[in-house]
């Protein structure tokens, strides 16, 4: 009788271990794409706003700090 209450322990468990072990893959992989997904979605609004900023340089000095921003946001992105 204690062999049977054992191994329906050990099973409990082994199955709690592995729906930890699914359940953060599952988050893993769900918040790479959101991340994914958001970088594209910022890249679409950052990429043509540098390369206007870069054809005609803004001649303020908080558009130049501006379009520098733009600029650095586009290679932390790695917008093309």
């Amino acid at each position: 009788m204690i062999e049977v209450a054992e191994k329906k322990r050990n099973y409990s468990i082994a199955i709690v271990f592995l729906t930890m072990f699914l359940l953060t893959g599952l988050n893993i992989v769900y918040t790479t794409t959101a991340v994914n997904k958001n970088a594209h979605v910022w890249c679409d609004l950052v990429a043509p706003l540098d390369d206007q900023y870069k054809a005609t340089p803004p001649p303020t000095t908080n558009g130049k700090a501006f379009a520098k921003g733009m600029h650095k946001v586009r290679q932390q992105y790695n917008c093309k």
